[in-house]
This record gives C-alpha cells, structure tokens and sequence, in this order.
C-alpha cells in the first residue's frame, strides 16, 4: 500500500460514516457533508500523531483536496 492511499484511511477512520470508498485523492474533504470543525481537529490531530508534525488550521482549509494536503504533509516533514 502507498502512502497516500494511508492517508486515505486514516482520514476515512477520522471522519465518521466515510469510507475509503467515498474518499479519492482528488477530493477536497472540506465539501464532504460530514465536513466540520471537530472533524478539522480530528485531522489535525491525526496529521500531528501519525506524521509528527503541525498543521495549522489556515493551512488546512488552505489545501482544495486530499493529495494536496498529503503534500503539504510531506513538505512539511522534509523541512523538520
């Protein structure tokens, strides 16, 4: 398994009644009707235990989709 399609489940985990199925690299998670600000700080906390580092919440609802949150990730650990 890649690490995106990782990504993809542990996001799916985070947000209730999401499944891996319902979710692709190209969508924006902020659209999906189950979107809110608890589940925000639910990935921002998932982002911080599994991959170490902090995402702000501006970056966050900066990104427009999955991959480019999963980017903005790796970028970010490359300059920790």
């Amino acid at each position: 398994m890649n690490e995106l399609n990782r990504f993809l489940e542990l996001i799916s985990y985070e947000l209730e009644d999401v499944s891996i199925e319902d979710l692709s690299p190209a969508i924006d998670i902020k659209k999906l009707d189950q979107w809110n600000s608890i589940n925000a700080v639910f990935i921002l906390n998932m982002i911080s235990e599994h991959y170490k580092i902090e995402i702000s919440f501006e970056q966050l609802k900066a990104t427009h989709s999955i991959e480019e949150l999963f980017k903005l990730i790796q970028k970010n650990q490359k300059q920790s």
